[in-house]
């Protein structure tokens, strides 16, 4: 009786996603939260918690080589305690030497790099993880170059549009 209570009282808070039962608990997952619910000989007990919600984060306009960017991962909400980790166009940051990661709290990761070259462009991700789940958001870096360069294609020997000195 009290594991219907408990079922009915989740059932009304949130529509339920998912549900899977195993040879002694049940697992229902909402959009927002997970829940376990044990049952036994001694009755039924729920263990509940919130996946994590981060923030967006985005990179500066107008980067040029050479200058440093600083992006904070910040959990708006859900349970810890908290797994941070940072990708760069979906691997793992490796070690490189002008980039680093600093926990900074339970609830805040800060991606810092010291000095921006080409090799800096891309998609950076930062996800978050709990017991619930995980979430992630990503931001595009591009560099752009302190000089007004313009490259030019072999292949062309001819303007496009008549030439007059």
């Amino acid at each position: 009786n009290t594991l219907k209570y408990i079922l009915d009282y989740l059932l009304l808070r949130d529509p339920v996603v998912l549900i899977k039962y195993f040879d002694d608990c049940m697992i229902m997952r909402w959009l927002w939260t997970t829940a376990v619910v044990f049952s036994h000989i001694l009755g039924s007990a729920l263990a509940d918690s919130i996946l994590p919600k981060i923030k967006p984060f985005h990179f500066s306009n107008f980067l040029e080589l050479g200058m440093r960017e600083t992006v904070q991962c910040a959990v708006l909400a859900g349970d810890p305690p908290f797994d941070f980790s940072w990708l760069k166009d979906g691997q793992p940051l490796a070690d490189l030497r002008d980039i680093s990661v600093l926990k900074t709290g339970d609830f805040m990761s800060t991606l810092m790099i010291s000095k921006l070259n080409a090799d800096s462009n891309g998609n950076y991700t930062c996800r978050v993880s709990n017991g619930a789940g995980l979430d992630e958001k990503s931001a595009s870096l591009s560099v752009k170059s302190k000089y007004n360069l313009t490259f030019f294609r072999k292949d062309i020997t001819k303007f496009p549009i008549p030439f007059i000195l």
